[in-house]
């Protein structure tokens, strides 16, 4: 039997509906916009991560929020806000001083005080704080801090170097203008004595006397001879320790006539004697 004329318009009806495409059927909705979300890292550092330091010497250890390299500035922007209100927070503790709460804003540096007793120290639990909850801990959440004794110069001895000695270490010199003293300095760290050569140019006497040439250009010539002898010389092990940050530098100075003592001759013998720097 036949399906009725009514019947089958129906059905054709139905098939014409399935077989159109979806947004015919439909249309779906359009976004009203587009947003984009940049998930970005940030961390709390904490440098040095080890530190050695002389008792009697105040220092610091630096904090820094980091993000990763070639955040543009809506990242900056973020990280101002999030950090609004909020503070780096520590506590020092070690021999001979009841526990220190210490706090910071973030990006500034926990300043440490002179610790008169050598031993073993702590800044710990080093966190980002705010509005009285913990955001984040610290990379790394606590540093130790080893005071040793004075480093002292117990001797000082000095020698002429000979033209041969001073070309061994790669520096040529004129030596009818200069001459290279080497200076033997011995130390003693926490009872452990040893000893360090610092080389030294300095001017000949006539060189000074003669001076063909400007006393700037004269000590530029200076200066830049110790800066290629102060490379030569190695720290020896007793100064590897962690967080130290020692430099020795040479400075050598000349008497100038009473008559000529200008302002540059008077800053060039504040820079001068041949001593031992250290910096913490």
């Amino acid at each position: 039997m036949w399906p009725s004329y009514h019947s089958l318009r129906f059905w054709i009806g139905l098939l014409l509906l399935a077989l159109l495409p979806l947004p015919a059927r439909a249309q779906a909705p359009q976004p009203l916009t587009h947003l984009q979300f940049d998930i970005v890292g940030i961390r709390l550092q904490v440098d040095p991560p080890v530190l050695t330091v002389p008792k009697n010497i105040a220092t610091q250890i630096n904090s820094a929020l980091t993000v990763p390299d070639g955040s543009g500035p809506e990242v900056a922007q973020a990280l101002a806000a999030f950090t609004q209100g909020a503070l780096v927070q520590a506590e020092l503790r070690g021999p001979a001083i009841a526990p220190v709460q210490l706090r910071v804003k973030p990006g500034q540096p926990f300043p440490l005080p002179p610790f008169a007793l050598p031993g073993d120290y702590f800044l710990d639990q080093i966190r980002l704080v705010k509005d009285g909850e913990v955001v984040m801990d610290a990379t790394p959440s606590a540093v130790p801090i080893k005071v040793i004794s004075e480093v002292l110069v117990t001797s000082v001895t000095a020698r002429p170097l000979s033209l041969a000695e001073i070309r061994d270490k790669g520096i040529v010199i004129d030596e009818n203008n200069f001459q290279v003293m080497n200076f033997q300095l011995a130390f003693n760290i926490d009872g452990k004595p040893f000893t360090i050569n610092m080389p030294v140019a300095q001017p000949t006497g006539e060189f000074l006397g003669f001076q063909p040439l400007p006393k700037k250009v004269m000590l530029e010539q200076l200066n830049a001879i110790n800066q290629a002898l102060a490379h030569t010389v190695e720290l020896p092990p007793e100064f590897q320790r962690p967080g130290l940050n020692f430099s020795i530098a040479a400075l050598p100075f000349f008497r100038c006539p009473e008559d000529d003592c200008g302002d540059e001759d008077a800053q060039t013998a504040a820079l001068a004697h041949p001593r031992s720097r250290g910096s913490w």
